[in-house]
């Protein structure tokens, strides 16, 4: 994923977080918070 290789992964997943939060309604943070924790997943397999 070169896109993001100038950045730390701290700020990517902040960055995401901010995205998410300010798209979508209150009514989809439950869904927001599974997508996060699918991301973390997946950043945590990507980094071994």
């Amino acid at each position: 994923m070169s896109w993001f290789s100038g950045r730390s992964l701290t700020d990517l997943v902040e960055s995401i977080l901010i995205y998410y939060i300010n798209l979508l309604p209150v009514s989809l943070i439950g869904e927001c918070f599974v997508r996060v924790k699918f991301l973390v997943s997946w950043v945590q397999i990507s980094s071994r």
